[in-house]
């Protein structure tokens, strides 16, 4: 068998160029770990490093080649080393990637639940809180990569603690945290508190 290298070599440079050419960003669709770890199912059995690896470090498969890439930054990393770690070479390729340098960017780890424990609110709060308008401006900070709509949140009867993404309703003082791109607050209200 005559294979040319340099024809080879530049052949898949080529390809791992036009991969990280198709690949987004930051993906608001993946910022949970569970969902991430999804994307592996069809992963070759000859891989170094585990989908729990990969996922746990920010990692989804992209479905082109054995590619994967960064939900945060999109660093797309196209081989996996045996010696190195998802984590070591994530953190040599990207070193000013957010989610590797532990910065809050919304990522959902796999035991993480929707349900969180309400915070103590002040009587003189509460009675605020009434009021949708006041609501909807609890939502002034709240963090980018949270799809889900303030105003859809006030309207179902939540305020934002402050917390990542923790809200809180004002009436029976349910909190739902972890909000992902299709939830809806209505739905996600009913299901966690019905009563």
């Amino acid at each position: 068998m005559n294979i040319d290298m340099v024809k080879f070599v530049a052949k898949w440079r080529q390809s791992i160029k036009n991969t990280r050419a198709e690949t987004p960003g930051y993906s608001h669709a993946l910022r949970s770990e569970l969902k991430r770890l999804k994307t592996f199912e069809c992963l070759e059995t000859y891989s170094s490093w585990s989908p729990e690896e990969m996922a746990e470090n920010g990692f989804y498969s992209t479905g082109i080649n054995s590619s994967m890439q960064c939900f945060c930054c999109g660093l797309v990393l196209c081989t996996m080393s045996i010696s190195k770690t998802p984590y070591v070479c994530h953190q040599k390729s990207r070193p000013d990637c957010d989610f590797i340098k532990g910065i809050d960017v919304g990522n959902i780890p796999k035991y993480e639940v929707k349900v969180q424990r309400g915070e103590v609110v002040v009587v003189e709060r509460v009675d605020a809180y009434r009021s949708e308008e006041f609501r909807l401006e609890s939502f002034k900070d709240w963090p980018f990569y949270s799809k889900t709509d303030p105003a859809s949140l006030a309207a179902a009867g939540f305020f934002f603690t402050g917390v990542k993404d923790r809200v809180q309703c004002c009436c029976c003082g349910g909190a739902l945290a972890n909000w992902e791109v299709d939830d809806d607050p209505w739905k996600e209200h009913c299901k966690w508190f019905p009563e």
